[in-house]
């Protein structure tokens, strides 16, 4: 018998939600995001694993000075799509003569459903950095279907 890697065996079905999620809405937000996006029952007993915000991944670890994001965050309808954009203030919680101001970051994300069972999206992420930090740009683009 192989083993694989999941909770419990008698799991038939394990469903890896596309997009990135603020893991701040709990429990309640990600069953919502079960029941009205992905259009399951929450309580099926199907396994949903859901992934943290991908940004311009500077921050993959907390620097030794600490990390202090301030963080803003518009969303709401853009046309036929969806739209998230946000702006984000890093800096140093222990703040020194050279280390403070950690750069800031913009975040921009659009979907929009393309026939009845695919949406594509779009993310951008533009990283300025302070305190010897390297600029950087990134861009995702996905298809993603549901039948």
């Amino acid at each position: 018998m192989t083993r694989v890697m999941r909770p419990s065996m008698s799991l038939t079905h394990i469903y890896l939600y596309p997009q990135a999620v603020d893991f701040r809405r709990s429990f309640r937000g990600l069953s919502a995001i079960v029941e009205c996006e992905l259009g399951h029952d929450p309580f099926s007993g199907h396994l949903y694993a859901f992934t943290n915000k991908r940004r311009a991944d500077q921050f993959l670890s907390t620097p030794a000075q600490g990390l202090v994001d301030q963080i803003a965050t518009v969303a709401g309808k853009l046309g036929k799509g969806n739209f998230v954009a946000s702006y984000q203030n890093y800096s140093a919680d222990q703040a020194s003569d050279t280390i403070d101001d950690l750069g800031s970051e913009v975040n921009f994300q659009y979907t929009q459903t393309v026939a009845k069972h695919y949406k594509v999206g779009i993310k951008v992420a533009r990283y300025l950095g302070n305190s010897g930090r390297v600029d950087a740009d990134k861009i995702w683009l996905w298809v993603s279907t549901k039948f």
